[in-house]
């Protein structure tokens, strides 16, 4: 090499180069958090990416140092409210406005999409009208048993359009469009919102690629976000609407998780 002056883009070694350092990293455990998404997110810690953590227990966080870290990881974990209590959450919150990052995915992601003013994507459901509403009063157990099973996702591949220049979507699309991906959903998502960054979002008229999914879900789905970042003050919330690293089974999801890791603190 001759020079450090670039064809395009930035020259290489000069000030307009962002740092990037590696982040000091706590995984949240122990009560209210799923024992599975916990050791899968251990696994891709320690043994795919080889990042040094600390596994923290989420009730600890009310007592714990939390300026030690940089970014605190939450895994599923749908007892994660009463295991922070008021003043674990608190003192989480505070510590990313005063400049850390938390990446929380699936039912931790919803806590804290909560605890910021991120509003999930809901069914918007009509009033009923008097005969409408006797006749749901009244349906036969079959019928009840029927509407949850179509209510519910047990996992469906569905696509997604990636923001190609925001730093959380790098490296993560498809080789011959970088504005796509395929992920696994569960029909959770966000509301996208002037004040959120949206990484990666359903786009209009989605239908699974694979897997079992109802109608009325990908309808609620349609032009939600799955991937998103708000800033709070001096630090930031990454929220994955489902588990990117779910059982280490879905590569699409490393990528974006990865960047959430390295990049945060630097955004």
């Amino acid at each position: 090499m001759s020079t450090l002056i670039s064809q395009s883009g930035r020259d290489l070694g000069t000030e307009e180069s962002g740092r990037v350092t590696l982040p000091r990293v706590a995984l949240l455990g122990g009560e209210g958090t799923s024992p599975t998404s916990f050791g899968a997110h251990w696994y891709f810690l320690d043994h795919r990416l080889g990042l040094p953590f600390d596994a923290v227990d989420a009730q600890d966080v009310r007592s714990i140092s939390l300026p030690q870290y940089d970014v605190i990881v939450v895994p599923s974990a749908s007892g994660l409210s009463r295991a922070l209590g008021e003043e674990g959450l608190e003192r989480l919150l505070e510590w990313v406005r005063s400049g850390g990052h938390v990446v929380a995915v699936a039912s931790a992601a919803e806590v804290f999409a909560e605890a910021v003013d991120v509003a999930m994507r809901t069914s918007e459901e009509a009033e009923l009208e008097r005969d409408e509403r006797l006749a749901r009063a009244l349906r036969t157990g079959s019928e009840k048993d029927l509407e949850t099973w179509e209510s519910r996702t047990p996992g469906a591949v569905l696509p997604v359009r990636l923001d190609p220049g925001h730093p959380l979507a790098f490296g993560a699309g498809l080789a011959a469009d970088p504005t796509r991906a395929f992920v696994l959903s569960t029909g959770t998502s966000f509301e996208p919102a002037d004040d959120l960054e949206t990484v990666a979002h359903f786009p209009a008229g989605v239908q699974e690629v694979s897997g079992v999914i109802s109608p009325a879900t990908l309808e609620r789905l349609d032009r939600s976000s799955w991937l998103v970042r708000k800033s709070l003050d001096g630090g930031s919330v990454v929220l994955f609407a489902d588990d990117p690293v779910f059982r280490i089974m879905w590569y699409a999801g490393f990528q974006p998780y990865v960047n959430a890791l390295l990049l945060a603190p630097s955004l």
